[in-house]
């Protein structure tokens, strides 16, 4: 629900500014950006001390957009008071208030708004946008008085994902991702698209769709680089989640076998189930049980309960040589839509 609120907000024109998190450490490593500032539609802003370096604990990975000072902000506190603040907490404003700049100056578009951030930031760390500074410290003069060089701007890339679509998000199928790539107007022209599969460990070069196969999550990273060096960050990212594996389930039924007796006697029998899904899981009111008489006189919906106890009659007509039978059948759905059922077999035998 908040990122749908997120995704409506940035969708209508909204510029959505948040403190990246303070889930970091010293090594700088690890996809740790807090929420909401990892979501897609949120611009994660880190923290900077005083020499522009990474406050330890500012939070980094694929969602890093850019970096703020944040280390002993002067500004207000609990109570009425001032004091002094360190954190992304701190940062976060800084990156609020100098895209409201824009929106003052004439720049209304969330978009734009965004991508002049990222334009105009002071590059830090890595050459390029990274996880540590995502694409560099926010410039207030920079991004006011920004003056449009040859081709500064990085290009952009989308991602496509097709499959077949169940329920609650998930692909029942394999996925082909296709990534497309486009440089800004009057841009120098498109070098190459790269893609990660591993939230940024590894990187690996776009030439054709590729295809998904393994069941699980997955988080396809995707940026792209044109001629003249400028190379696209955070990157776009899409999650894919695959589930072809029908749900795991049994069923029994004791006693199996009953005695004819006459007609109109009743025998309680004892039905249970399990059902196990190991990916998707089991959405409200997936599983059931049904009881289904060969004479049609006894079925029952028996619902979601997987143990349980039903009376039937103890009786066979004298032209049924195989017995009568009851049939236990136990079905259910997962998340994703794969169905799966199971049968115990309960005979009334003949004489």
């Amino acid at each position: 629900m908040v990122i749908e609120a997120l995704d409506n907000a940035y969708n209508a024109g909204i510029v959505i500014v948040a403190g990246a998190g303070n889930g970091g450490d010293a090594s700088g490593e690890g996809n740790n950006v807090w929420s909401p500032a990892r979501c897609e539609s949120v611009i994660a802003v880190g923290a900077t001390d005083e020499q522009n370096a990474r406050y330890t604990s500012s939070s980094t990975g694929y969602t890093l957009e850019l970096v703020a000072p944040g280390v002993n902000i002067y500004s207000t506190a609990m109570g009425g008071d001032y004091g002094y603040l360190t954190g992304t907490s701190a940062s976060g404003p800084h990156g609020a208030g100098v895209a409201a700049l824009l929106i003052a100056s004439g720049l209304t578009d969330n978009v734009d708004v965004r991508h002049r951030l990222r334009d105009s930031a002071e590059d830090l760390g890595e050459p390029g946008w990274d996880t540590r500074f995502g694409c560099g410290i926010i410039n207030a003069d920079l991004a006011i008085n920004f003056s449009e060089p040859p081709d500064q701007s990085a290009p952009t890339t989308t991602i496509s994902a097709n499959g077949t679509m169940g329920g609650y998000g998930w692909y029942v199928s394999d996925v082909e991702v296709t990534l497309t790539a486009t440089d800004n107007e009057g841009g120098s022209g498109m070098v190459e698209t790269k893609y990660s599969l591993d939230s940024g460990e590894t990187w690996n070069t776009y030439t054709s769709p590729f295809t998904v196969t393994a069941e699980g999550y997955h988080l396809v990273l995707a940026r792209s680089w044109h001629n003249a060096g400028n190379d696209e960050g955070p990157p776009v990212f899409e999650k894919i989640k695959i589930d072809k594996t029908p749900p795991t389930l049994t069923e029994t039924a004791v006693p199996s076998e009953i005695d004819r007796i006459k007609k109109g006697e009743m025998v309680l029998v004892d039905y249970s189930g399990t059902a196990e899904d190991a990916l998707s899981g089991f959405p409200y009111g997936a599983i059931n049980t049904v009881l289904i008489d060969e004479y049609g006189v006894f079925n029952q919906d028996l619902g979601s309960p997987l143990p349980g106890t039903v009376s039937v009659e103890a009786w066979c007509n004298g032209g049924d040589k195989d017995g009568r039978t009851y049939i236990f059948r136990l079905t259910a759905h997962d998340c994703a839509g794969n169905e799966a059922s199971a049968e115990a077999v309960v005979t009334v035998l003949h004489p």
